[in-house]
């Protein structure tokens, strides 16, 4: 397998939908080309900074804010003022 082919073939490789021989072919290539290593080293870098981001999202707990008591009543009286202009 030489570079374009791989190329072609790496986000279904990446997914995990190529076949076990094609697997085979695609991840010894990378291991013995350093450009494509290099690519390969990236790509997974990427997906894992994507996911820790998005984990520290997910985890991060959402700011409480209190009630207000005079929330009604405040937003008609600024209803009523804004009809009034």
């Amino acid at each position: 397998m030489d570079c374009r082919q791989v190329h072609q073939a790496y986000s279904v490789y990446i997914q995990g939908k190529l076949s076990p021989h094609q697997t085979a072919w695609v991840t010894q290539h990378i291991q013995d080309c350093p450009d494509c290593y290099l690519l390969d080293l990236k790509v997974r870098n990427a997906f894992v900074v994507e996911k820790t981001g998005m984990e520290l999202v997910a985890s991060t707990p959402m700011a409480s804010v209190p009630a207000d008591p005079n929330r009604d009543s405040r937003l008609r009286s600024e209803n009523r003022d804004t009809w009034l202009l």
